[in-house]
């Protein structure tokens, strides 16, 4: 199972990435409150 980091240099899928993708999993960090969808914008 091919696992990718969008961190450095990367910082969103490439499509080669993406060509034969079945499942996404996105982890994003959770601070426990419902109103901070993402720490980082």
């Amino acid at each position: 199972m091919p696992v990718y980091s969008l961190y450095g240099q990367t910082l969103k899928p490439t499509g080669e990435m993406l060509q034969d993708i079945d499942v996404l999993v996105f982890d994003i960090q959770d601070i426990g409150a419902r109103f901070y969808t993402y720490i980082y914008t």
